[in-house]
């Protein structure tokens, strides 16, 4: 019997249970002999992908397939549904996490750690097994091998090793500015005037030299007699600090402000990504907004910014700016593609963001967080929306440890299931698509390239059935967390409906 969050955790602890007790040998007989054990039907091969093989399951939702995924003869991992596909995003998936995750704890303690395999979510390691739930378009048991585990235990104590070590390899610049973003965070500005802005810059050891207040590293951009009476500024709009680097020390430098801004300066009211990495803290007195600027393809100039502002006036700037978007009609110009906000603007600086907290209070506006979505209606402009988010999601996430996996799915309109779907984390990310043939999956590394890669996968799986993008559903989430992003952008209208409303078709 299908439970109120369309998840079968019963089906799920016993296939633990029976995963616990199995004599693996992680080759590939185990997979005939752990369907007969499970009393599922006779394992098959995927089409002419001999390196997935499926079988019907005994869970008790309509779409009941587990997978088989082999490297050679060598089984690397065995994944199990245990809700219908489609149904592990939207508003319940936290809560059919927590309810699964709940079931396998009373059965068998706490879990020994929080990721299985690549992917975020509780495991359990039984000697010859490890066990555990990961949050995508479905609620999925996953049973790895002990080898497969390690493997990613070690990838993931390498990279925080370089991340801890990374202020030991920063030159004599890079410590300067280190240091100098330190001063400013500890800074009081006061009314914001040039004199106060000049006298912590001295401080220092920092000057702005030439009339314009402008040199390579330091902005200090004046308010004009608009801004001051408008909104409340001072003399001074904002205060930037950058640094140019080589690629090579780019990650190092930003980990190292990240850490920095955190000691100083606590969770971050809001994370994002797109054009550029951006945090955001928006203090009483201070707003404080990093970036991380990245070169893409070869292009664009590389570095580290923070910026600070004064916060009554920087949201009451943000307020205005709201204020005057949401009053355009743009309406007046949905039948012409060529008007679309995402072809007038296909890199904004924003693809997504999130609040790290939402319970704390904040302030209304934040940021670039009201720029307008407007679905497109060619397949070129949605390729290229989803390009720069997944290309955001793939090089970004490792800079982030407030997110631990971003999950995504793509479907037309009006149908549950997706037609691909996928995760991006840390330490990689995958793809999953369905044909005629059924499904395919590619995992790649963490880095910019691998968001490309997977949207093209996506792009070719959703172009397949003959669909326009104006008829497709988009979402993503964060998994096994009630709140996900304040905003995200695919260049589709975004309004799926919700999933308790769609038939089950069974």
């Amino acid at each position: 019997m299908l439970e109120s969050s369309w998840t079968d955790t019963a089906g799920a602890v016993a296939v633990v249970s029976e995963a616990a007790e199995f004599d693996w040998t992680w080759a590939r007989g185990d997979i005939d002999r752990f369907c007969s054990r499970m009393g599922w039907e006779e394992p098959r091969e995927w089409w002419d992908d001999r390196a997935i093989w499926w079988a019907r399951t005994d869970i008790e939702i309509e779409d009941a397939v587990a997978t088989f995924r082999l490297v050679g003869d060598r089984l690397i991992s065995v994944t199990v549904p245990v809700s219908e596909n489609g149904r592990g995003a939207g508003e319940f998936g936290a809560d059919a996490v927590s309810g699964t995750v709940a079931a396998l704890v009373e059965e068998f303690d706490e879990p020994t750690a929080e990721w299985i395999s690549a992917r975020y979510g509780p495991s359990w390691d039984f000697g010859s097994v490890v066990a555990g739930v990961v949050h995508g378009a479905a609620i999925d048991v996953v049973l790895v091998s002990p080898m497969e585990q390690n493997h990613w235990i070690e990838y993931r104590d390498w990279r925080e090793d370089i991340r801890t070590r990374a202020a030991e390899r920063l030159g004599d610049k890079e410590i300067c500015f280190t240091d100098a973003v330190s001063g400013l965070l500890r800074a009081e500005f006061g009314a914001w005037s040039r004199a106060e802005i000049d006298a912590t810059l001295a401080g220092l050891g920092l000057k702005s030299d030439d009339p314009s207040g402008k040199r390579s590293d330091i902005t200090v951009e004046p308010a004009d007699d608009e801004q001051r009476a408008a909104f409340g500024y001072g003399e001074t709009a904002y205060l930037e600090l950058a640094h140019g680097c080589s690629d090579i020390l780019l990650d190092n430098v930003f980990q190292t402000i990240f850490a920095t801004c955190r000691e100083l300066l606590g969770v971050p009211d809001l994370i994002g990504g797109g054009a550029d990495l951006f945090v955001i803290w928006n203090g009483a007195d201070t707003t404080v907004e990093l970036t991380r600027r990245a070169s893409r393809y070869g292009y664009g100039a590389m570095g580290v910014a923070v910026r600070l502002s004064p916060t009554d006036p920087t949201q009451n700037w943000l307020a205005h700016e709201a204020a005057a978007l949401e009053g355009d009609d743009y309406d007046d110009y949905d039948s012409y593609d060529e008007c679309h906000y995402d072809y007038y603007n296909p890199d904004p600086h924003q693809r997504w963001h999130f609040r790290p907290d939402p319970a704390r209070p904040v302030r209304p506006h934040f940021g670039r967080a009201t720029d307008p979505t407007w679905a497109v209606n060619k397949w070129d402009h949605f390729a290229d929306n989803l390009r720069l988010l997944f290309d955001s999601f793939a090089d970004e996430l490792r800079f982030v440890p407030d997110i631990d996996e971003i999950g995504w799915a793509i479907g037309i309109y009006d149908e549950l299931a997706p037609i691909a779907h996928g995760w991006f984390s840390a330490t990689g990310c995958g793809v999953h698509t369905y044909d005629a043939g059924g499904l395919r999956t590619w995992t790649y590394p963490a880095e910019r390239l691998s968001g490309r890669l997977v949207a093209n996968k996506a792009i070719t799986a959703i172009r397949a059935p003959g669909t326009m993008p104006k008829e497709l559903w988009c979402e993503a989430w964060l998994p096994g967390r009630p709140h996900g992003f304040t905003a995200i952008r695919f260049g589709t209208r975004g309004d799926r409906p919700a999933a308790r409303d769609l038939p089950l078709h069974w």
